[in-house]
């Protein structure tokens, strides 16, 4: 019996097959376009999401046997809030993650609650790119909508929902909504109240794994089968990381994507002023008894798509292959012109998106190879920092099993061996959010005994790489400098 695993990203969904376990049948993707109406504003429109969707599944149909599917499961970006009616129809665009209209009621907000409180109910340090004060938004300035609506879903629950699902969300995505009370397992009454959102226009939480439902109408007119369980997916995150094998303290998972996150796991819950210090949230992972971790960068492969496109004009076919050959050439040169990669803002741990990035070191012998080696390093560096305050918090990570389109870059793969001091592993699996939600559904169902059986095959490591000590050295004098830029580049934008 096969299994479909969603992943509902920001600028496109994916659908892959999988046979449990063994490989990936086929696998499709359906772009959609982030809305801005203004600055500072970012939506998506719910139901172009929903028809892409469709369109993913129509197409797998096509591809493989669409008889043999017999569980779905669905992995999906954080913090949108979708406001729907009882059909589940979308009644206006969706709020997304970096979206700044709440900045207003995130100040209302702060100014009722402790920081350390809200932490340590929700695990999450509390910041306007929540669900929670975009729902406050939303009751302040759609009021009618806000009455209107009979749930707010993200954008897991709502696909999932449209599909033949109940209402329902998993742990982790509920985390995400900083409405949510990480030990008690449930809505915090507190939060809720204090925003004045009814818990009851609120899905219900639920495991990751957990079976929702039956495939409704839309899927069997597509040739599925009306067997075909539905089950509670996760945030895209908590699939990467299962999809990249982690399931032990002290690996983690490091997606190369348009943004760069780190996901490591831990049996112990640690929401303590540290995390708050470094604003790591701490949420629930699949698996008995285990905890996610995560920092993040805000541009990571998006900002070589802008050296590329904006300050090359260079076509893509050959260009990563070029540059990769020379950042081989250059790798035993010691770092000379450093990128602060904070082109959209900085992540964790400053949580500042008002940073802006920057070049240091440039002289009239710079060239385009040694400015692409300084933004691959730039990231780097935000990796050392982000695990070093991993460690700050007692959560040490030994491995970094990477994903995304990044993955594919040996040379960045070994820099990034280099300057973190970590075994650095790429995965064979290129859709681990698909893979991810796939192997959740296929041990909910209890097909698998374990996430890690479910995963089986396809769990399988294509390269890996360990830090040259000369390299390293060097190094360290570097991510000193680099450490000086924030610091620096922060006295002068005004933005």
């Amino acid at each position: 019996m096969q299994i479909i695993g969603i992943d509902v990203g920001t600028s496109g969904a994916k659908a892959a097959v999988f046979e449990p376990g063994r490989r990936m049948v086929a696998c499709v993707r359906e772009p959609y376009s982030c809305i801005c109406p203004a600055k500072g504003l970012l939506e998506l429109d719910p139901e172009e999401v929903w028809q892409a969707v469709v369109r993913c599944l129509k197409r797998l149909a096509g591809q493989a046997d669409a008889s043999q599917v017999g569980m779905l499961a669905v992995s999906t970006q954080g913090e949108a809030v979708v406001p729907v009616d009882r059909e589940g129809k979308p009644l206006m665009n969706a709020i997304l993650t970096f979206d700044s209209r709440n900045a207003e009621e995130f100040g209302w907000f702060a100014g009722q609650t402790d920081r350390f409180r809200v932490m340590e109910q929700t695990g999450m340090p509390s910041h306007p790119m929540f669900s929670a004060t975009k729902l406050l938004w939303l009751r302040n300035h759609a009021p009618d909508g806000f009455e209107k609506a009979w749930k707010f879903f993200c954008f897991g629950d709502y696909i999932a929902f449209r599909l033949g699902a109940a209402p329902a969300i998993d742990y982790a995505m509920a985390s995400r909504t900083m409405l949510f009370d990480l030990r008690a397992r449930r809505w915090s009454e507190e939060l809720t109240g204090l925003c004045g959102i009814p818990v009851e226009k609120l899905p219900e939480p639920v495991a990751a794994g957990t079976p929702i439902g039956t495939a409704g109408p839309v899927l069997t007119s597509l040739g599925y089968p009306d067997t075909l369980r539905l089950f509670c997916g996760s945030h895209d995150q908590i699939c990467c990381s299962l999809g990249a094998g982690v399931f032990d303290e002290g690996v983690a998972m490091d997606s190369l994507g348009t943004t760069e996150s780190i996901v490591c796991v831990s049996s112990r819950l640690t929401a303590s002023r540290q995390n708050l210090a470094c604003n790591i949230p701490v949420y629930p992972y699949p698996g008995e008894g285990l905890y996610a971790y995560m920092t993040f960068l805000t541009t990571c492969a998006s900002l070589l798509e802008w050296f590329r496109t904006k300050l090359l004009d260079a076509p893509e076919e050959g260009f990563y292959a070029q540059y990769d050959q020379k950042l081989t050439e250059l790798r035993d040169q010691p770092a000379s012109v450093f990128a602060l990669p904070y082109f959209a803002g900085a992540g964790t741990p400053q949580m500042d998106f008002r940073a802006q990035g920057l070049f240091a070191g440039l002289t009239l012998d710079t060239d385009r190879y040694q400015l692409y080696r300084a933004i691959l390093e730039g990231t780097c560096f935000e990796g050392r920092l982000n695990l070093a305050n991993m460690e700050s918090c007692g959560i040490s990570v030994r491995e970094l099993r990477c994903i995304g389109g990044g993955a594919r870059s040996a040379p960045w793969l070994q820099m990034k061996a280099d300057i973190t001091g970590r075994r650095v592993v790429s995965m064979a699996c290129e859709e681990a959010g698909c893979l991810g939600a796939a192997m959740l559904a296929g041990m909910g169902s209890g097909q698998f005994r374990s996430l890690r059986e479910a995963g089986g095959d396809l769990l399988h490591e294509r390269g890996t790489f360990l830090p040259d000590p000369e390299r390293a050295a060097r190094y360290e004098e570097a991510y000193q400098t680099y450490l000086k830029l924030y610091p620096a580049g922060s006295t002068l934008y005004t933005i």
